[in-house]
Parts: structure tokens; C-alpha cells; sequence
């Protein structure tokens, strides 16, 4: 009856404790500490993971090609083994005009090539066949405009892009010519698409105005664009000096790949784009070392707080017993209130840690889950950082509650510590 009476009236004994709210307030900071750097560091590790190898650029090798073959060394390339592309490398990193310009968008895209191996598993509509011209497949959120490169997207002027599959649409680009030492535009040219799909460019990690278009049309602009010259006394890059990009199977297979097209005598053979291991062990070791600060300081706040809770109430703890309260009971009531007070403060930290990864993807970081980059909460998380806090706390009140029962009665009631 009495612990029944000790247990209703709990929660006003938590709260009327002055101590307990500094104690909380502790708690909860490195509760959110603990589950921020864990989080931080599994996110690193599924964009690693996952994200890297939806994303062809990190498993495209950059290759000079070879002036002397008629082909360039295109099909020396793709009779390497675990290659399954390649294309020049100008695709991709031009944009052109289109007419989705309006008084809010610049009608800025970027014609991109899909390399023949790709599956787009979020296509809605149609895929390009051996010899289409003139057809485009572009993003499910159409962004016409060249501020995405700037992670700038007002989502008010998104395109629906499924409601976009059927119709055409104009780019206009110049020919370029090379005059007075200097880059300029030659003729105008206007090209017609038809869209035949739609794809989620979060998939592959793209922009929301990275649109792919056939080879044929690819190889047609990049060659109008490129300048042309006719004075043997300048030296500037034509179309055929750029080279390769070679789309490899795997992320694996990049190593294997680079040695084997070394071989061939290929020069300039670099990763297009690649991870800094370096800085990534850093950043994981920092919050290796995050999560544990906040591991330690979890155990010495919850270790302190109670040896001080159990000095300040030796006095109430000697009048328990002296009431009937066995040690049993005692040590029960005190055990279940550290648990209660430590449960309910890491339940706070949970929701708070929750509530600011929801207020940072919604608002700084926004733009960037536009191209795939997004946070993710994962559960384990929540589940270790909570066992880690009850073990603590359990371990913590039983050792400290025991060596305090084994004081005498009146010992306790007349203790002043």
C-alpha cells in the first residue's frame, strides 16, 4: 500500500525536485548529441553505399582518346572487360536554352547522355530506342533553370513532368566560331524534342534540369557548339580532341578498370568523380569521438546525479525504513524513479533530436534532396543511445542505493551530508 502510494505520487516528486531540472536539461543535450553524431555517420556511410553507385559519375573514368585511330580507341575501350560505356566527354557539361524560359525560370537545361547499360527504375513513359532523334526524357520535377547548379529551387515554379510526356519543346543554341582571339557566337540553331518519359532525377543523383537526349542529338549540338577553326597558327579544342568518359559496372571494378585501360596506352586516365577517403575517415572518426564524449557524459551526469540525490535524501531513506519499508522496497522505489526520470528525459532528447533532422532537411537542406542527398533516422540509433542511458541509469541507482541501505537507520535519518 505504501509503495502503491509512493509510486501515484512519483511524478510530482520528479517534478518539484529543483535538481531534476538542470539534471534533464544535461540529459537531454547529450542525448541529442549522442543520436546526432550516430545518425551524421550512418547517413555518411548509406550515401557511400547507396548513393555513390546510383550515381554514374562516380563510376566514370575520364580517358584521353587516340588521335591515330580512326575511332578514336572508342572500341578498343568498350572491349575492356566490366566497361560498359563510353561517350565523349563534352556530354553533359554545357547547357543550352530552351522555351520553358518564363518570367521566373531561365529556361536553362542541361542535355545529358544515358548510357546504353543504365535501367531507369523510376521511368514513367518510354526509353530511347537504337536510332530515336529528337526525344528527351526529362525529370518527374522539371526545373528549367540554371540557379539548381546553386541549389536554388522555388518550389512554387516546379514542372510537373508527367504532364509534360507527349509534347515538344524548342532549345535554341550557336554555332561557335573563333574571331579576333576570341569565342563567339556564328548561327543560330533551333531543335525540336518530343518527351517520352519522365524520370526521378533523385535516383540518379541529377539536377532538376539535367534532361537526357538520343547520342545522335548530343553528338549534333556538342559538335555546332564547339568552335571552329581554320588558322593553323592557333591552337584551340576541337570536338574530336576531347575524350572519353567510360562508364564502368561497378564501383569495385574502378581500379581493376583504370590498370587494364593503362595497358591499352591510353593517356590521362582519371576518375571523374570520387570520394575523398581522407576526409570522409575524418569526418566519421570525429563523430566516432562525438558519440563517445556523449556516451561519457551521460554515464557522469547520470552516476553523479544520483550519488547526489541519495546523499541529499539519506535523511528520507533512513525514515523510510524506519516506517516499514524494507530495503527491497526502498531500493525498488528509488531504481523505478531514476528509470522513470531518465526514460522520460531521453524520450524528450529523442523527439527534440527528431524534430531538429526534420527542421534541417525542410530548411537548409532543402535544395540538396532535390538531387538525392537527403537524412535519413534510423532506428538502431535511438534503440543503442536508450539502452545505453537505462543500463546506465540501472547500473548507477542499484550500486549507489545499495551502499546507501547498508548505513544504520540512525545514521541516515541523522545524516547531515
Amino acid at each position: 500500500m505504501k509503495t502503491k502510494f509512493y509510486l501515484k505520487n512519483l511524478s510530482v516528486k520528479i517534478l518539484r525536485d529543483r535538481n531534476n531540472i538542470f539534471f534533464i536539461l544535461l540529459l537531454v543535450i547529450s542525448t541529442i548529441m549522442l543520436i546526432g553524431s550516430m545518425t551524421f555517420k550512418n547517413n555518411i556511410d548509406y550515401y557511400i553505399e547507396e548513393n555513390i553507385n546510383k550515381n554514374i559519375e562516380f563510376r566514370t573514368i575520364q580517358v584521353s582518346n587516340k588521335k591515330d585511330k580512326s575511332d578514336f580507341g572508342k572500341n578498343e575501350l568498350l572491349n575492356i572487360e566490366h566497361v560498359q560505356d563510353v561517350y565523349n566527354s563534352l556530354y553533359g557539361t554545357f547547357s543550352i536554352d530552351s522555351d520553358f524560359a518564363s518570367e521566373k525560370l531561365n529556361g536553362k537545361i542541361t542535355p545529358m547522355y544515358l548510357p546504353k547499360s543504365t535501367t531507369i527504375h523510376s521511368l514513367v513513359g518510354s526509353k530511347f530506342e537504337e536510332n530515336d532523334k529528337e526525344v528527351a526524357i526529362i525529370p518527374k520535377n522539371f526545373y528549367p533553370d540554371s540557379s539548381v547548379y546553386n541549389f536554388k529551387i522555388d518550389e512554387k515554379n516546379i514542372i510537373d513532368g508527367e504532364s509534360l510526356i507527349g509534347k515538344k519543346f524548342t532549345v535554341t543554341y550557336y554555332t561557335k566560331k573563333f574571331e579576333n582571339m576570341r569565342v563567339i557566337d556564328d548561327k543560330k540553331i533551333t531543335k525540336t524534342f518530343t518527351i517520352i518519359g519522365v524520370y526521378d532525377n533523385k535516383e540518379m543523383m541529377n539536377f532538376n534540369n539535367e534532361i537526357f537526349i538520343p547520342e545522335k542529338d548530343l553528338n549534333e549540338i556538342s559538335r555546332a557548339r564547339t568552335p571552329q577553326n581554320d588558322n593553323p597558327d592557333i591552337i584551340i579544342s576541337q570536338f574530336d580532341d576531347y575524350g572519353f568518359n567510360v562508364v564502368v559496372d561497378n564501383l569495385q571494378n574502378i581500379e581493376n578498370v583504370t590498370e587494364t585501360i593503362y595497358k591499352h596506352n591510353f593517356l590521362n586516365v582519371d576518375s571523374k568523380t570520387e570520394i575523398d577517403k581522407t576526409t570522409v575517415d575524418q569526418i566519421k572518426f570525429s563523430c566516432y569521438i562525438i558519440s563517445t564524449i556523449s556516451i561519457i557524459v551521460i554515464i557522469l551526469i547520470i552516476f553523479l546525479y544520483i550519488k547526489k540525490k541519495a546523499i541529499n535524501e539519506s535523511t528520507f531513506i533512513g525514515i523510510y525504513r524506519a516506517s516499514g519499508y524494507t530495503k527491497k522496497d526502498i531500493k525498488t522505489l528509488y531504481i523505478f524513479e531514476i528509470l522513470i526520470t531518465c526514460i522520460c528525459t531521453y524520450i524528450l532528447g529523442a523527439i527534440l533530436s527528431i524534430i531538429m533532422c526534420f527542421i534541417l532537411k525542410n530548411t537548409i537542406l532543402r535544395a540538396i534532396t532535390y538531387v538525392g542527398y537527403d537524412i535519413k533516422i534510423y532506428l538502431i540509433d535511438f534503440v543503442i543511445s536508450f539502452i545505453i542511458i537505462v543500463l546506465v541509469s540501472l547500473i548507477s541507482s542499484i550500486y549507489i542505493i545499495n551502499k546507501k541501505l547498508k548505513c544504520s537507520i540512525i545514521d541516515l535519518i541523522e545524516s547531515r551530508e
